[in-house]
This record gives C-alpha cells, structure tokens and sequence, in this order.
C-alpha cells in the first residue's frame, strides 16, 4: 500500500508541476503561488478529506497579499476547503473576515450557506451570512429571513438581538455603525495576524465614514440643505479637513450618503 501511495504522490506532484508551468501569473497584484484542484489535494492527504480541507485552511489563513487575484486565489482555495468539510469552523469564520469585505461577496455567501446547514446548532454562520446579505448585497428582506436562522438557534439576550436585527434589517439603510461592530469583533477573535492588520484597516474606515456622515448629517440640519461635496463641509467648519482613506480611496457625498468612492 505505502509504494502504491508513494507512486500515486509522484505522479501527482508531476502532473501539478506541469500544469503550475503553463500557468500565466500577472507580473503585479500576485496571488497565492497556485491553487491545484480540490481533488488533487485530496489524493496528496491519502484520500482523507478532512486533512486536505485542515491543509486548505492552513493555507487561507497564513497567505498574504491584497490584491484582487490574491483575494480570488484565496476564496477558490476557501470554497474546496468548504466542499471538503462545509463544518470547519476556521474556515467559515476567515470567509466571513476577509472574502467580502475585498470584493468577494459570492464566494463568501457559498461558504458561509453550507456551513449554516452542516452546523446546525451554530448561530453565527447565518449571522455573518445574513449581515453579507442586508450590507453587501442590499437584500435586506433575504438578510432578515436569514438572521431568523440565527435566532432559532440561539437562547436568552442572543435570540432576542437576531430577532431584534431581523425587524431592523427589513426597513434600513446602510448603517456603518453595524458595519463597524462587526469588524471590530471580526479583528478581535481572527486567529490570522494578516487579517488582523487588514481588518484594523477596515476599522479605519468605518470610523472615517461615521464620522464624515455624522458632519453631513449636521450640516444639513443646521443649514437645511444638503452638502454636496465634503468640501462643504470643510468650508462651513464642520471638520477641520477630510480624513485619509488607509487604502488611498476617496470619500464621497452621494445622495447624502457618505461612500467610497468607486474608481
């Protein structure tokens, strides 16, 4: 049995070779170095799921970079991962502090989906599932009925917050202040150091965009009309000067809400 494992290694490892050889990498904004298919990294653990899914979290958690093919090599390596064993909970949890929050909401909704239904008495899988839907997505009635998954689960003062943020989410807007509790609590509790760091990032700019809003908020009030630019509010002396974005974006008034602007 062991030559025969021996045999099938090699081949593997021959046949990965040649296939990373062919692969073209963009010179700039590099991935993780190569994602083999998920069923190659099955054969490499001996046909043992569960340690080729442990290997594929392993990787999404020690992977550094910030570009978007990073980020798109990561949430590819963090689907087979939740194909192999949709109950791993690191996996779940690092899909929900890093996928959406850089553009990948999809990849994150998929893993986050079937670990809500292989984890059956989790709550937080819907939680961070529903949260995607009502902040990234825009689906507040989806994101509603989703966080109700959340409360089923859960007992005391936890089953009456789910319940309480479904009847919320189903009238909201954009509310940064969630956003940034949601984030602080993601930084506090990843066990990834690179995320950790991307994440306080983040945390800037929540706090950015709460404190922008709540000038805009105020200049309207006391003027009774609204800021067009934030240079407005500069100028009437609400804020000293416009804060600076952590990853160089710039901030922006659209219909009375503060956003980043989208290049």
């Amino acid at each position: 049995m062991f030559p025969l494992l021996l045999l099938l290694s090699a081949l593997v490892a021959v046949y990965t070779s040649s296939k990373v050889a062919t692969l073209a990498r963009a010179p700039v904004n590099e991935g993780i170095s190569h994602v083999m298919p998920g069923e190659i990294n099955v054969l490499l653990m001996a046909g043992d799921r569960y340690l080729a899914a442990n290997l594929l979290v392993f990787r999404s958690i020690v992977s550094i970079g910030e570009g978007s093919v990073h980020f798109q090599d990561k949430a590819q390596i963090q689907i087979q991962a939740a194909v192999l064993n949709a109950r791993h909970e690191d996996n779940y949890y690092q899909a929900a502090a890093s996928l959406p929050w850089n553009g990948f909401v999809e990849p994150a909704q998929y893993i986050l989906a079937n670990a809500r239904e292989a984890r059956t008495l989790d709550p937080w899988p819907s939680f961070f599932e529903g949260f995607n839907e009502y902040y990234f997505n825009k689906n507040n009635l989806r994101a509603a009925e989703i966080i109700l998954v959340s409360a089923k689960r859960s007992t005391g003062n936890d089953r009456l917050l789910f319940n309480d943020l479904a009847a919320k989410w189903v009238s909201a807007g954009v509310n940064y202040q969630l956003a940034l509790g949601m984030v602080e609590e993601l930084q506090k509790n990843t066990k990834s150091a690179v995320t950790k760091k991307r994440l306080a990032n983040r945390v800037m700019r929540l706090k950015n965009l709460l404190y922008l809003q709540a000038a805009v908020d105020s200049f309207l009030q006391r003027s009774n009309q609204p800021a067009v630019t934030l240079d407005d509010l500069v100028n009437s002396g609400d804020i000293p000067n416009i804060p600076s974005d952590p990853w160089g974006k710039i901030y922006t008034v659209s219909n009375g809400i503060v956003v980043v602007e989208v290049e």
